[in-house]
This record gives structure tokens, C-alpha cells and sequence, in this order.
């Protein structure tokens, strides 16, 4: 069996449809390609990943909560457990969003994370004829003892067209 201290060498090369997700996410309807080289090494108590992920041209709809990207293009490089964002983008809901950042995998601690969402023109309908424009930035930081989520949300403009009553 697998033993935490026993060198661990583990590598894969090759090329997905995205619709593989929605074998783990039925909810998901997804297309697109994707391109991966991943290596893990060290030992399981400390593993090592490097490698290189390459989106293109994925699109993604989750219609339960009115979900639709498409264009989705981007690389993510790993080096020593630290996975970088690189030129992420794409259209969301008719607006565009760009992906910048990197998670750090470490040893026996929580995730380090700095992400940075920039969106603009984004449309949602959520809740229910809740109708939204919205742009913006977001950031997810670690920060002691938890994560921490900030930035800008610009509400560009809205409407509701479902019927309510007052008192």
C-alpha cells in the first residue's frame, strides 16, 4: 500500500474535452479543450507539483443559478505546489472577466491565496427577475487566521420585473 514516507513519482500528459466535469458536476454543461502536464514527486506526506494546465476556448453553463461563460482561455503553471493564474479571460453573462493570481499548496497549512477578479458588464438574473450590470474587482487574500474578500462591486444598472406587494 501507499506509505507516507515512500517516494511518490506520479506524471500525466494530455488532452481533455472539458465535458468531463460534468461527470463530477451533472448540474454543469461544459465544452472546450484542455491541455495538461502535471507531475507530483516527494513523498505523500510532501508532495511536489509541477506542471502546466491550458484552457481554450471553454465554455461552462450552470443554469441553476444563470451561469454563462464562454471564451474562456488560460494557463495556470505550477512550480513547487504554487499554481499561478496566467492571462485567464473570458465572457461571463455578456460582460467580460479576467483572472489573475496564484494558490500555494504548503505543507500542513491552509492554502496561501491571492486572487484578483476584474469584471466588467456582467449581467445577471438572480433572484428571479432580479435583472443586474454589474462591473467590478474582487480579491481573495489569505489572511491570518482565515481568507479574506474585498474589492469593488459597480451596480451599472438593474430592474425587477416579477410582480410584489408593500405591507
Amino acid at each position: 500500500g501507499l506509505q507516507k514516507e515512500k517516494p511518490l513519482e506520479f506524471s500525466l500528459a494530455g488532452k481533455l474535452d472539458s465535458q468531463i466535469v460534468t461527470g463530477f458536476i451533472p448540474e454543469l454543461a461544459a465544452s472546450g479543450r484542455v491541455a495538461l502536464e502535471l507531475h507530483a514527486g516527494g513523498t505523500l506526506n510532501d508532495i511536489d507539483w509541477d506542471g502546466r494546465i491550458e484552457v481554450k476556448d471553454n465554455r461552462l453553463q450552470f443554469e441553476a443559478i444563470h451561469l454563462f461563460a464562454e471564451q474562456i482561455h488560460g494557463v495556470v503553471s505550477i512550480d513547487k505546489g504554487k499554481f499561478v493564474m496566467e492571462r485567464w479571460s473570458g465572457n461571463l453573462n455578456g460582460g467580460t472577466i479576467e483572472l489573475k493570481g496564484s494558490v500555494a499548496l504548503t505543507k500542513r497549512k491552509p492554502p496561501e491565496v491571492d486572487l484578483r477578479l476584474q469584471m466588467a458588464g456582467v449581467k445577471f438574473n438572480f433572484p428571479k427577475g432580479l435583472f443586474t450590470d454589474i462591473s467590478g474587482e474582487l480579491q481573495w487574500l489569505t489572511s491570518r487566521p482565515g481568507y479574506l474578500l474585498k474589492g469593488n462591486i459597480d451596480l451599472n444598472g438593474g430592474n425587477y420585473n416579477e410582480s410584489f406587494s408593500v405591507g
